[in-house]
């Protein structure tokens, strides 16, 4: 195993999506199946110098703990699950890094070592800001990428509030829905479970007609929550066909 993984000349970035291409090949043919996209804590009490390891509140145990923030993918049918990523988000020390900052803080550097150490601390406290990513963000990134793979063109997604951001939904997912009269049309669409104040529980579905997303989006709503997007789409364009949606 340590020949294999750790001298095998292995690449951390091309490792998982070697592993979506092969695991693919056995979810083709196997029905409907669903992307799980979720979040979880991984508890590292015994080491505390682990890659992205924190110590924080635990709000789920209610307790001081040390723990990675993990964001993770998975696809499930009736037959197996698999996992498709798994990413670890670097720990935000901003508040620690602002404290040490401004306590440090000189009104004059006396020699020019002195102002390229704290140019050195300045700059690595912007590229912490910049390498630190919301778990949403994250979320986001994992979406895109497995839409730019294709590998799963049919699975639908699931995803609670704790990942949902408006840049999400603005990953609109690619269809072809064949109308009432053959013709097959494109849209680009996303749908999401959402709970409406005075309708209770309901399907959401926002559909687009152009690829660039210029035009006015229909927004579809049914009771119907098992249905997957495509479905929608195509019981609206059936009635489409028959009066005119303005």
């Amino acid at each position: 195993m340590h020949a294999a993984v750790f001298e095998a000349g292995w690449k951390s970035e091309e490792l998982m999506p070697r592993h979506r291409e092969v695991v693919s090949r056995d979810h083709r043919g196997k029905g409907r199946e669903v992307i799980g996209i979720d979040w979880t804590l991984t508890h590292h009490d015994r080491g505390p110098k682990i890659f992205g390891v924190k110590r924080a509140y635990d709000y789920v145990d209610k307790r001081m703990s040390s723990y990675q923030t993990v964001v993770t993918a998975t696809i499930a049918n009736r037959e197996m699950i698999d996992g498709l990523e798994v990413v670890v988000q670097i720990p935000d020390y901003q508040k620690e890094e602002l404290v040490y900052l401004k306590r440090t803080c000189r009104q004059h550097y006396q020699s020019r070592a002195e102002v390229l150490e704290r140019l050195e601390e300045l700059l690595y406290y912007k590229k912490n800001r910049l390498a630190y990513r919301k778990r949403t963000e994250i979320a986001v990134d994992i979406i895109r990428q497995l839409e730019l793979e294709g590998h799963f063109p049919e699975a639908d997604y699931a995803f609670d509030n704790g990942v949902l951001t408006l840049e999400l939904t603005q990953s609109f997912r690619f269809y072809q829905v064949c109308s009432r009269n053959g013709e097959i049309k494109s849209f680009w669409a996303f749908t999401k479970t959402v709970r409406l104040k005075k309708y209770g529980k309901k399907r959401l579905v926002i559909v687009h007609e152009q690829e660039d997303l210029g035009d006015e989006p229909r927004f579809l709503i049914t009771d119907a929550l098992h249905w997957e997007c495509r479905k929608v789409i195509q019981t609206w364009s059936k009635r489409k066909a028959n009066r005119s949606f303005s």
